[in-house]
């Protein structure tokens, strides 16, 4: 039975009054077939509060409705995942009986897909090793190719990319000169050699031979220059202030790469420890504010 009302505010207020055969119905459907209380208060024509109230007289525990505020997961930390744990299948491979499951399920669904027809192998009927699809196009024949070829030279210019047609390959004498005057933003009659803006004209292959034969290591890890080739280590010339203007040799050392990562935090602590040690090998002089005290013969030894 079903009976309106008004109430004071002259808003309708449907009241309902069900059977006992009709509670009875709503429990089985709710326990039995698993019904949600939406779908089981649709088939009565009643609100859903009414359905709660009717699970509650009869003692039934409300099923765990969505991820709502103070709800607790009945199983919490075995299926959930949580957010800073490692997923289970972290680091597991297909040795794992697990995984080897999982696989073969998933193996069986595309074949059962495959046979029902609703997937389809991509290589079907095709024999042999597939040709690109770009195999005899040219830029003038394809439109496709002609785009591709716009967008590697801009990235190119961009210095963004290598053409996969110049790997491999060295620049000429010419053109390293031509990309180097460039980058200075002279012309190639005023280009006077391959340095950094920062290094002064002194600071050339000469110099770096020079202080990596008087040293002959890194004067960090002690490996000599001969190991070094042998780990295929590259050996710097580190300048010991760091004023990339002053190349004498009171003023610079050799380091392995790997080194030379290190020297760029802690500067004043290098320097120190730098200028002492050269005081101890080759003698020397640095002022207590860490300044090069020359002398000119020491100077003038190297370029004999």
């Amino acid at each position: 039975m079903r009976r309106n009302q008004i109430d004071e505010k002259g808003k309708f207020v449907p009241s309902v009054y069900l059977t006992g055969k009709q509670k009875k119905e709503i429990c089985e459907k709710y326990v039995k077939e698993r019904l949600s209380v939406r779908k089981i208060a649709k088939i009565f024509n009643i609100p859903g509060s009414l359905v709660y109230s009717v699970l509650k007289k009869s003692k039934i525990t409300r099923r765990p409705v969505g991820y709502q505020k103070g709800h607790k997961q009945s199983n919490s930390g075995k299926t959930h995942f949580k957010k800073g744990l490692n997923p289970w299948n972290n680091r597991l491979t297909i040795k794992d009986e697990r995984i080897r499951k999982m696989s073969n399920k998933s193996q069986k669904t595309k074949e059962r897909l495959f046979k029902e027809g609703k997937i389809k192998v991509w290589n079907k009927g095709k024999k042999g090793v597939q040709k690109a699809w770009s195999k005899g196009l040219t830029k003038k024949t394809d439109k496709r190719l002609a785009k591709v070829s716009v967008k590697f030279k801009k990235l190119h210019l961009e210095g963004k990319i290598i053409p996969p047609s110049f790997k491999g390959r060295r620049h000429t004498l010419h053109s390293r000169i031509k990309s180097s005057a460039s980058h200075k933003g002279i012309s190639v009659e005023e280009w006077n050699g391959f340095f950094n803006k920062d290094y002064t004209p002194e600071f050339d292959d000469r110099f770096k031979i020079f202080i990596k034969k008087r040293d002959g290591c890194c004067l960090i890890c002690n490996i000599s220059l001969d190991d070094l080739k042998l780990l295929k280590r590259q050996v710097d010339v580190h300048h010991i202030n760091y004023d990339k203007k002053c190349s004498i040799p009171q003023n610079c050392i050799s380091l392995c790469v790997s080194c030379h990562g290190k020297v760029h935090s802690n500067r004043q602590h290098w320097v120190k420890f730098f200028q002492s040690l050269l005081n101890e090998r080759y003698g020397y002089k640095y002022s207590e504010n860490q300044e090069i005290i020359l002398n000119p013969r020491e100077s003038i030894k190297w370029f004999l």
